[in-house]
């Protein structure tokens, strides 16, 4: 039997850009953005190539998901903007983020990232915890208030079931859906 998983834990809109706003390496402000834009994992991001950006179209290639499953995932025009802006200063190879010029090859450390992301949150006054999968949460959260439907959300995510994915739908998230699905009065029904 599956165990039962925690409710997700996920950042405000607020916290989004206060922590956005101290994180003073651009490589971690990077992969910040990425993973609130898109939702990788971080062992996705952390594995993010150079070759996973598609040329002609606005999507990212994430070859090894978990599973061993690949997928596309939308990459917005501003992300992929301010990811051509690390490129042309940082020039990487290979692998997108590494742990610096001399190690080029060598990716980032999924607890060093974070241990950033951590002193960017008390920088930013924020209380409870903040890793890396906490901004994927973030991710899931705020496309569904957005109006991302539960599967389009599952394929961005790559989640295997929507089992996974409906954690996310949270107790305000299912008020308006109760309110949307109400037919009856949507379409004027009379008793």
């Amino acid at each position: 039997q599956r165990r039962r998983l925690p409710a997700p834990r996920w950042l405000s809109e607020d916290e989004v850009v206060r922590m956005n706003d101290v994180i003073a390496d651009r490589r971690y402000r990077l992969i910040f953005q990425v993973i609130v834009a898109t939702g990788l994992r971080v062992s996705e991001v952390l594995a993010m190539r150079v070759a996973d950006i598609d040329p002609e179209a606005d999507l990212l290639r994430v070859p090894c998901g978990k599973g061993g499953n690949g997928r596309l995932v939308f990459l917005p025009k501003e992300l992929r903007e301010r990811l051509r802006s690390y490129y042309r200063v940082f020039q990487p190879r290979g692998l997108y983020f590494t742990r610096g010029l001399h190690q080029k090859d060598v990716p980032i450390c999924a607890a060093t990232l974070n241990e950033a992301l951590n002193r960017a949150r008390k920088i930013a006054g924020i209380e409870n915890k903040v890793t890396a999968h906490c901004l994927r949460h973030t991710f899931a959260i705020h496309s569904l208030r957005r109006g991302i439907d539960i599967v389009t959300l599952k394929e961005a995510l790559g989640h295997r079931k929507i089992d996974s994915t409906i954690r996310y739908l949270t107790p305000d998230l299912r008020r308006d859906m109760a309110q949307q699905l109400d037919l009856l009065t949507k379409l004027g029904v009379k008793p």
